[in-house]
């Protein structure tokens, strides 16, 4: 009987830790997708300057972006 009462406490705890963090006014959830597309355009235009300036330097960039972008989403699904 005590157990059950334990685990009811337990389960209404982590709904009102839910409710919390979904109802938290200072986090803008709809600014997500300008930071994303920001990101990307940072991330062009930081490549497009460097092609400019040599192809070498270029290549290496995209090239560790790209092992960072397979890195992140091999951890990411482990």
């Amino acid at each position: 009987m005590r157990i059950e009462n334990t685990m009811l406490d337990i389960a209404q705890v982590i709904a009102q830790a839910q409710q919390a963090q979904s109802s938290n006014p200072l986090i803008n959830q709809r600014g997500e997708d300008a930071i994303y597309i920001g990101v990307g355009l940072l991330a062009i235009v930081a490549i497009l300057t460097i092609g400019i300036i040599s192809r070498r330097i270029e290549h290496a960039i995209v090239f560790s972006i790209i092992v960072a972008a397979v890195l992140i989403l091999i951890a990411i699904r482990t």
